[in-house]
Parts: structure tokens; C-alpha cells; sequence
């Protein structure tokens, strides 16, 4: 079997070279715009174009960037031998969405919080909002005492009322190593569909944590990662025969990647995690194993139209998930035996396309899907599963100019078999510098 997986691993390599398909209209806008950084230099040294080129590119470098993060600064500070430099930056976001048929009651929309049955008061919605404004800095040495060293602070304006600020994340890097609050090592957010909700796919895994991270690019094709991060859990304890305990291990993450060039993927993804709580009933502190995989991919079947997929399953991992992560589901307790908890098993996928029309406008449409799997004797009001299906477009007008609209449909399904479905248009207009 060996065998015939590496014979077909080899044959993706052969289809896909890395460098004889023509640039895809994303990588032509980041062209565009690694030459209109202004950046003023400081220090003593006289760095040649090259060099100066190739420092600029690393800004441009992060496998950990989803589609409504910012990309590289306009505005940088250089060392004049380009070893050190710092880029300061920013985004203006401004969202609207109008709820037309059963307002979702929150600035996100995740089918788990569609009124179920119909809620006369959440008929329909129009608000708006600027989370997502954020500013965000970046520092990079290369060679800096036989180190490349970086770090990077990123905060948005998304915290209490949607205007308090919140930090997204802030990490170190040196050489292969990250430290710091960063993006887990179990999602893949470059494979999640460009959308303007603030919500995402109801699947994703696309959670910040503290974490050590080791990350290394064998070549240009293969890269793998692994982490220590610190867990965050969410456990359905009722503190009458159950009680949640603090972690004691951290989570282990790791994937490992195949990179066919124009920003397309393969990544093969695990989260292995121990989850406590203490049974009052026979007053005994337990452990539960908690786990994750995830499948996930980018494709360029033409350099104008681009696929995308994920998909994950496992038990305990609830609180990474998009549609779960609203309630407590890494430990549920035992309908058949009173102060026993377990991890329920839960599963997400989705699949999406995304096309330029031409450099300045393009659209993506996706699909997905989570289901939830407890034990028989969960509660008939208890969510099953969710779905969504998400088109959008987008204009581009200059390269840190964006506006948009998006119209998404999800629905919400009991386990008492009731059901609900809602709609939503989202607008879009962001400027970033």
C-alpha cells in the first residue's frame, strides 16, 4: 500500500510543477505590491536591490494568514545593509449585513445560533459594525548573530461592544521556532473560503493559542510542523455531578504539507489532547483522551479559478470548531452512568471555488457542513447539525482597496427533528495600508 501511495504523491508532483503554470491574479497583486512599500532606512550600510527584494518578501511569507487577515505593511523601516527591518500597519473594515428571513442574534453567522423553533422576535435584522478594524507590526532580522528572528503583533477593534480593542495575536519567531499567541498548528486557514462574515465556515478551526511551535520546509514541496499549545476547553459540566478540572498536558498539534507552487496544497493535520473533570459523585478526578484530524487542500485548476477543501473529525475538539465553539461540548456527561463525562464525536467538511473574472473582481461560492454525534439520550432540543452555503463577490479596485457582498443561507437541525433555516447579505468595504 506504501507503494502505491508514493507512486500517487508522485504523480500530483508530476502534474503540478512548481513553477510552469503563469501566475494566478492573488500573486499578481502581491507582486504589485512588493514594489510599492515605502520604506525609509536607517543605519550605516549600502544594500543592493537584491537584498533588499528578498527582505521585503520575506513580509509576504506566512502559512498561518487567512483570507481576512492583513498582508504585508505599506510602510517600513530598513536597516540600510537590509538585515533588520519593521513594517507598521493597518485596516479600516467596515461591515454591514441585513438577516431577512430569521435573524441570526449575533454579529457572526453560525447556523448553531439559528432560532429553533421560529423566534417572533428575531424576525429580521440590519446592523453593522467595524470589527475587524485592526492595526498590526512586524519585525524581521535576518542573520541577526547567526539567527533569523521575527515578530509580529496584531490586534483588531473587535473585543466588548465590537470597538473595545482584542489581541488576535502576538509571537516570536527564531529560525524554525515560534513562541507566542499564533494561529493553532491544527488549522489551516489558508483553506478556509473567502468570506465576508465574520463567522467563516461553521467547521473551521481557525483559533488563536499559546504555543511552541516547531516548523521546518524540508524544500519547496514538503513542510511539517508540531506544537505544545495551551488548551482551551469547554467542558458541559453542571457542578452538581460533575466539575471541570484545569488542564494538566498541554495539546499536541502537528500536520504535515505538500506544496504543488501558486499557493497551492495538500495538508494532513492531528490534535491529540487530555480533558479533566472531577466525578462528584464518587468524588474521583478523571481524564478523557480528546483528538482532531483534518484533511485540507488549495488547488489551481486554471490561474483564474482556484479549489478548496476541508475536512475534520475526532472526539474532544469541539471548542476548535466554528459551529461548537458557542457551547460546551469537549466533554458531555454520560447519559447511562451519573458523574461520567466523554467526548463526543463531532465532523466538519466543506468545499468551495473561487474565480477571478478579471485582476480587480472575483467571486467564491462554498458549501459545508458539521455534525454533531453524541451518545443516545441527548436532549431533543440539542443542535445535530449544521449547514451553510455561502457566494459572494468581491472588487478590488487597487490593490489595498476591497468591497464587497456576500448573500449566505444556513440551516440548524435537533435532534427532535425541528429545523430552521435563515438567510443573510453581508457588505463589505476595507481599506488596508
Amino acid at each position: 500500500m506504501m507503494k502505491n501511495i508514493l507512486a500517487g504523491l508522485m504523480a500530483i508532483m508530476a502534474l503540478c510543477p512548481l513553477a510552469a503554470a503563469p501566475l494566478t491574479p492573488d500573486e499578481e497583486r502581491l507582486e504589485s505590491m512588493k514594489h510599492n512599500h515605502v520604506i525609509i532606512y536607517a543605519g550605516e550600510g549600502n544594500a543592493n536591490p537584491d537584498s533588499v527584494a528578498e527582505m521585503i518578501e520575506l513580509f509576504y511569507v506566512d502559512q498561518f494568514r487567512s483570507f481576512q487577515d492583513p498582508t504585508s505593511p505599506t510602510f517600513m523601516l530598513m536597516s540600510k545593509d537590509a538585515r533588520l527591518a519593521m513594517g507598521i500597519g493597518g485596516m479600516v473594515r467596515m461591515r454591514a449585513w441585513a438577516d431577512y428571513d430569521r435573524a441570526v442574534p449575533a454579529n457572526a453567522f453560525l447556523p448553531s445560533l439559528i432560532p429553533v423553533p421560529k423566534d417572533p422576535y428575531l424576525r429580521k435584522d440590519f446592523k453593522g459594525t467595524p470589527a475587524g478594524t485592526g492595526i498590526f507590526m512586524r519585525i524581521i532580522g535576518r542573520n541577526i548573530k547567526g539567527y533569523n528572528i521575527g515578530a509580529y503583533i496584531f490586534g483588531q477593534f473587535s473585543g466588548y461592544e465590537n470597538v473595545g480593542f482584542k489581541l488576535k495575536q502576538a509571537y516570536v519567531t527564531v529560525n524554525d521556532w515560534t513562541v507566542g499567541y499564533a494561529p493553532t498548528t491544527f488549522s489551516d486557514v489558508e483553506a478556509e473560503p473567502p468570506m465576508i462574515d465574520g463567522g467563516g465556515a461553521n467547521g473551521s478551526t481557525n483559533i488563536s493559542a499559546m504555543l511552541v511551535r516547531w516548523l521546518h520546509a524540508f524544500n519547496s514541496r514538503w513542510s511539517m510542523a508540531a506544537s505544545f499549545e495551551i488548551p482551551k476547553v469547554q467542558l458541559g459540566v453542571d457542578n452538581i455531578k460533575t466539575r471541570s478540572l484545569s488542564p494538566w498536558l498541554p495539546d499536541v498539534a502537528a500536520y504535515g504539507q505538500i506544496s504543488f507552487g501558486h499557493g497551492a496544497h495538500l495538508r494532513l493535520g492531528a490534535l491529540l489532547r487530555m480533558l479533566s473533570y472531577h466525578d462528584l459523585v464518587k468524588d474521583k478526578s478523571e481524564d478523557a483522551l480528546g483528538w482532531g484530524a483534518q484533511l485540507s487542500g488549495i488547488f489551481n485548476i486554471t490561474p483564474r479559478l482556484q479549489a478548496y477543501f476541508t475536512a475534520n473529525g475526532g472526539q474532544g475538539y469541539s471548542s476548535h470548531t466554528g459551529d461548537l465553539v458557542v457551547g460546551n461540548y469537549d466533554l458531555i456527561p454520560d447519559p447511562n452512568q451519573d458523574g461520567k463525562m466523554y467526548a463526543p464525536w463531532s465532523a466538519a467538511a466543506w468545499v468551495g471555488l473561487k474565480y477571478f473574472f478579471s485582476k480587480q473582481v472575483f467571486s467564491s461560492a462554498s458549501v459545508g457542513q458539521l455534525r454533531y454525534y453524541p451518545r443516545s439520550g441527548v436532549d431533543g432540543t440539542e443542535y445535530k447539525y449544521g449547514r451553510y452555503f455561502n457566494i459572494n463577490l468581491y472588487y478590488q479596485p487597487t490593490d489595498r482597496l476591497q468591497a464587497g457582498v456576500e448573500w449566505i443561507i444556513g440551516d440548524r437541525h435537533n435532534f427532535n427533528h425541528l429545523h430552521a433555516s435563515a438567510h443573510r447579505f453581508d457588505f463589505l468595504f476595507q481599506f488596508a495600508f
